[in-house]
């Protein structure tokens, strides 16, 4: 799988595809998670692009298979994939640097290719003189990353957060999937871009937290301190948040959602804290899986449309936090078996 997913991200680092199909098989790829046709397509092709040997004709011809699988390729189009050539007397993602990202779930690497996509012309231009970053919180633990700039960022369970060697371009672009707490560095003459798989969010110095895990329902930002500029899916539309706004994006609905919080209470994961102000049951359930490292079975979906506002204290047990939900949730019953929690 290792070997796929490495060539799936070189390719299109190198290989010109129309912006309009690599959006659709992104989206595609990325959204919904819980999707077994798009696992089967690209387990489909993952043989004939896992050997060290496979031509660009090949990889060419898997990925228009991928794009056919997926639903994406209409009987009247014809898709031109146009090798072009590699980047000549540059350095290259550095791969052993960054081996962690093996370790993340399909889900992320996806987004990291997303990420990588979104962010080559860029890279083309800077290749010879930085290098893209990766760190990864993996489930259970949280990171703490100082950026090129002093920036700080703290990240929580499952994050992969993506960033260059140095910033010497206009602007500070960073790419994160998951959850992270941003502290940023001033530089009036070099605005600090954050970009998720729906949000761009530009400041100048302040500290502000995002929550944009793939597997969620919603994706939060929550602004502490200085200002904050986010625009939705690329759009030309813009949100402006002061401290203690939170913005609330809903994917599956395209409505976005803007109001007054205590900021301070979304970023207590830094320090073991959890609090949830009326999200998604199941976005919940996400969250704890992350945290402690586990796996939740739903047996029934009489809870689904539930929410919970809660703020559980810092470093309590999953035993703890399951007892809590259990009076918040009349009539729910859990058993832990190992690392898998059932819900009944």
């Amino acid at each position: 799988m290792n070997n796929y997913i490495h060539k799936i991200i070189d390719f299109f680092f190198h290989h010109e595809v129309s912006d309009e199909i690599t959006e659709r098989v992104y989206n595609r790829m990325v959204f919904p998670v819980e999707d077994k046709a798009r696992e089967e397509a690209v387990s489909h092709i993952w043989d004939k692009l896992d050997d060290a040997s496979c031509s660009d004709e090949k990889i060419e011809k898997a990925f228009y298979n991928l794009e056919t699988s997926l639903g994406l390729k209409k009987e009247e189009q014809t898709v031109e994939l146009v090798h072009r050539e590699h980047i000549r007397n540059t350095k290259r993602i550095n791969w052993g640097r960054v081996a962690a990202i093996w370790t993340i779930p399909f889900i992320m690497v996806c987004f990291s290719a997303y990420y990588y996509y979104s962010a080559k012309d860029y890279v083309k231009e800077t290749l010879s003189e930085v290098t893209y970053m990766q760190r990864y919180a993996a489930m259970g633990t949280r990171e703490e990353v100082v950026l090129p700039d002093g920036s700080k960022v703290w990240l929580n369970a499952g994050t992969l957060l993506v960033y260059p060697s140095s910033f010497i371009s206009e602007s500070r672009n960073v790419y994160i999937a998951g959850e992270g707490f941003f502290e940023v560095s001033k530089d009036k003459e070099h605005p600090f871009i954050v970009t998720t798989n729906h949000l761009e969010l530009e400041v100048l110095g302040t500290t502000f937290n995002i929550s944009a895990y793939p597997d969620n329902n919603q994706i939060m930002a929550t602004l502490e301190t200085g200002r904050l500029q986010v625009k939705v899916n690329k759009q030309p539309e813009k949100y402006f948040l002061e401290p203690n706004d939170q913005l609330i994006y809903t994917p599956s609905t395209g409505i976005v959602q803007q109001h007054k919080v205590n900021a301070v209470s979304h970023s207590d994961w830094r320090m073991g804290g959890l609090f949830f102000g009326n999200v998604p049951f199941n976005d919940v359930l996400h969250t704890l899986e992350r945290v402690y490292g586990v796996k939740f079975h739903v047996r029934t979906s009489i809870y689904q449309n539930q929410s919970l506002r809660v703020h559980f204290n810092r470093n309590e047990s999953l035993e703890q936090v399951l007892q809590i939900i259990k009076i918040l949730v009349p009539g729910i019953e859990y058993e832990i078996v190992g690392k898998n929690i059932y819900l009944r």
